[in-house]
């Protein structure tokens, strides 16, 4: 298994420029949009958001810009796993009767897992 990011909420992309790039020396990549139709079917938010990822050789923080006050229910923030099988790690999940959300992405499918107490792991193929 391997971390692939870690993706957090900030308030404005300033806020961000000044953390991740000013204080942790972090290179500013993207930005990239994610479409309300994903959004709605990932997060449950109808509504479009710009991401900025932050990041070196070794890891990256990616940041979605959002309006303070999100329903606590509905999160954006989540870790991201790559794993070698990610069939049987579904599987497994679905018999200990996590909540697993999928949504195509293009042609790809993009699959999050909800733990036990709320938190989001988006879980990617290891290539």
């Amino acid at each position: 298994m391997l971390l692939n990011h870690v993706a957090l909420v900030s308030s404005s992309e300033e806020n961000s420029d000044l953390f991740f790039r000013d204080l942790l020396g972090l290179k500013k990549m993207g930005p990239k949009t994610v479409p309300s139709e994903l959004a709605r079917k990932l997060f449950g938010l109808n509504e479009e958001y710009r991401v900025i990822d932050y990041g070196n050789e070794k890891f990256k923080f990616e940041v979605f810009l959002a309006r303070p006050g999100l329903p606590d229910n509905k999160r954006l923030d989540h870790v991201c796993l790559e794993v070698r099988d990610r069939p049987a790690l579904l599987s497994k999940a679905a018999d200990l009767g996590l909540e697993i959300i999928q949504a195509p992405k293009g042609e790809a499918l993009v699959v999050f897992l909800k733990d036990f107490d709320g938190n989001l792991y988006e879980i990617k193929d290891k290539i």
